[in-house]
């Protein structure tokens, strides 16, 4: 709550979270709170298999976590004035738009997420840097790793290989930055992961994009 004397009226954002965020297979508290989740949940445990870190299980989950807490948000008659999606979560941002139903949604993260799976080549990884842009070029030294979000001016995402994100990780501590490895199993939004395009594309032909209801800003 809270306390003062502005007099127009709210706006809310819902902001639809990505991979790296932590995904519960089993729903966690939402399921154990709220039972009109248990047929989400119920095909959330038959269909994904494995760890909350496999990009296979981690996109379908997490989104499936995002469309229940829009369907707890909905009971209580809460929305927003706009949707943006953090990577995966712009499906997410789509299907609150009105564009995706339910279960096309639940349909793009497990294909997207399979497909991404299967691309082959060497290990990535992600790694968050606390330091603006500017901050976190200046420690790179030609390692084969690219910006992949630029969070906040004091957030920088990198992603690459893991070898070369780990040479980055060190450099970054030397300089007094904190650096958090993300929780992912692959270099997303790098060229590692480039190949699974193709795959997606073709699943996304035969889905049915609406047109939104809502406003979207695209990250």
């Amino acid at each position: 709550i809270y306390p003062g004397m502005d007099q127009s009226s709210p706006r809310v954002g819902f902001l639809f979270p990505g991979q790296g965020s932590p995904s519960y297979k089993d729903g966690g508290a939402w399921l154990r709170r709220f039972k009109f989740l248990e047929d989400l949940y119920a095909y959330t445990e038959q269909e994904w298999h494995g760890d909350g870190v496999s990009t296979e299980v981690a996109q379908p989950v997490i989104i499936a976590s995002s469309v229940a807490a829009l369907r707890v948000l909905n009971r209580l008659g809460i929305t927003a004035n706009v949707g943006v999606g953090h990577s995966l979560g712009e499906f997410t941002a789509l299907h609150w738009a009105g564009s995706l139903d339910e279960s096309s949604l639940l349909r793009i993260a497990r294909v997207r997420g399979r497909a991404m799976a299967e691309v082959d080549g060497p290990k990535g990884a992600m790694l968050s840097v606390a330091a603006n842009r500017q901050a976190v070029e200046q420690i790179l030294n030609g390692e084969r790793v690219v910006i992949a979000g630029l969070n906040s001016p004091t957030q920088t995402v990198l992603s690459g290989e893991a070898i070369e994100i780990d040479a980055v990780a060190r450099r970054a501590e030397a300089r007094g930055l904190r650096a958090t490895l993300l929780r992912v199993s692959h270099a997303f939004h790098s060229s590692l992961v480039a190949s699974a395009g193709t795959h997606l594309y073709e699943h996304l032909k035969r889905e049915e994009f609406r047109p939104l209801q809502r406003q979207v800003c695209s990250t």
